[in-house]
């Protein structure tokens, strides 16, 4: 198919080698993740506009066999195109010119990808968000252009201090106060932090630009009428109040209180920082930062009544201070029982779970659901990776709906689910919604995205 990948490659999946990983190279290390994943008919398996090769992180492709002006599917593209931030593993020899590689001394995870960004040539939209991959990465150079520097396609790694001097010229994925990015990443939901999706939440039509941004240049020019935020400025009106939050609320992203870009007129008060929209003596900032409903009249610092109770904090407690039962009495008697937690372990033991149920909108309520997860005796760190916790939700008739739990967790549930809310770690989660009731799960090890009706969102 001329993708640059060979079709052994691409057919059958190439094993890491059978030697100790210190002597693994950079190559063995992509070999072993790009292998076995794409069909050797298709230079686009999966059909999201960026070649296979370019999706797996590939530089460069000999020709022959590779002919690097061929365009079998006529989209425009050739079928291979060079990565511009190629994935680079935590392998010895990148030890001192990757940042963060140990060294053979100090040791690491030797498959880690430790710079470079890679999309699933399997999945169409990387990350879940709404937008196809080739929408994200327009100019389909395996780069977020903005992100950082690219590596020259030919680039060893003595040269990569001269592509990328500065430790901000290595993509983080995360867009940093120097950087101006250009398009949003295939691999983070929610480019801009602000609490919306790229796609479903901000660029819903999924094409790409902004709706109303006549000229395409992200910037409000007089005359135009924005009918969406931008995905890539967590604030699209400037005013102070992220656009996750404000839509949450119900108040306009795209109205700082002075001016609309929506109406490209006069905005609306209540919508701008200092509006007061509940009329509860408190503007909007204020509420954000008390994390305080902006159109519910809420008490910031009262001691009691609705809206007084603060989102953020908890009785303190200490591990003496917690009992667990052992419910299956493993010692045999009334006293084994109970247990006092060590203090010292490395699980992740749930203490308290708090849920609300935020209303019917149409009741004057928010129409959302609110839950919170402490736990007791994490790790250090286990938080930014290991917390899995699943909060399953049924909404009304126990009978139908989902039953088998997703990510192959392998369990079944009594209660069948329409929604379920997976946290993984910190800022990184799913959420599970079965959107079609004719077709459920019924077993454990069935996997309700792929069997049942079930879409997952990043």
């Amino acid at each position: 198919d001329n993708d640059g990948l060979i079709d052994i490659i691409e057919t059958n999946k190439r094993n890491l080698p059978d030697t100790q990983s210190e002597t693994w190279s950079n190559g063995d290390v992509h070999v072993w993740y790009a292998s076995g994943r794409t069909l050797p008919t298709s230079p686009d398996t999966d059909g999201d506009g960026l070649p296979d090769a370019l999706e797996v992180g590939w530089r460069v492709a000999a020709n022959p066999p590779t002919d690097p002006n061929a365009d079998t599917n006529g989209d425009g593209r050739p079928n291979f195109i060079g990565d511009m931030d190629p994935p680079l593993y935590a392998v010895v020899e990148h030890a001192g010119y990757v940042p963060g590689v140990g060294s053979q001394s100090a040791g690491d995870d030797r498959t880690r990808q430790a710079a470079g960004s890679v999309t699933d040539p399997t999945k169409a939209d990387t990350d879940g968000d709404g937008l196809a991959d080739g929408i994200e990465d327009a100019n389909a150079n395996g780069w977020t252009d903005g992100d950082g520097k690219t590596l020259p396609l030919t680039a060893g790694r003595t040269a990569y201090a001269t592509a990328r001097p500065n430790t901000g010229d290595w993509p983080n994925n995360f867009i940093d106060s120097f950087e101006t990015w250009t398009e949003t990443s295939p691999t983070l939901a929610d480019s801009d932090g602000d609490g919306l999706q790229d796609g479903f939440g901000e660029d819903k039509n999924f094409n790409g630009f902004i709706d109303g941004d006549t000229n395409n240049n992200r910037l409000h020019d007089r005359g135009e009428q924005w009918s969406e935020t931008d995905p890539l400025k967590a604030d699209s009106d400037g005013d102070g109040l992220p656009d996750g939050w404000e839509d949450r609320y119900g108040l306009d992203p795209l109205d700082d209180g002075a001016f609309s870009k929506r109406l490209d007129g006069a905005g609306n008060p209540n919508n701008g920082a200092s509006g007061d929209p509940d009329g509860d003596g408190f503007t909007n900032v204020q509420e954000l930062a008390s994390g305080t409903h902006p159109t519910q009249a809420n008490i910031i610092e009262g001691i009691a009544g609705e809206g007084s109770i603060r989102i953020g904090t908890f009785t303190d407690w200490k591990h003496t201070d917690l009992l667990v039962l052992d419910e299956y009495n493993e010692g045999g008697s009334q006293g084994a029982d109970v247990h006092r937690t060590n203090g010292n372990d490395n699980s992740r033991d749930i203490v308290a779970f708090s849920f609300r149920d935020g209303g019917d909108e149409s009741a004057g309520g928010d129409g959302r659901v609110y839950f919170r997860v402490d736990f007791m005796d994490l790790a250090v760190n286990a938080w930014q990776g290991e917390v899995d916790a699943y909060i399953v939700i049924d909404t009304g008739n126990t009978a139908t709906g989902e039953r088998a739990m997703p990510n192959e967790v392998d369990i079944a549930t009594d209660m069948k689910w329409e929604v379920v809310v997976a946290s993984y770690g910190q800022n990184f989660g799913s959420i599970f919604v079965d959107r079609n009731s004719a077709s459920n799960t019924t077993t454990q090890f069935q996997n309700p995205v792929t069997e049942g009706g079930v879409e997952s969102r990043a």
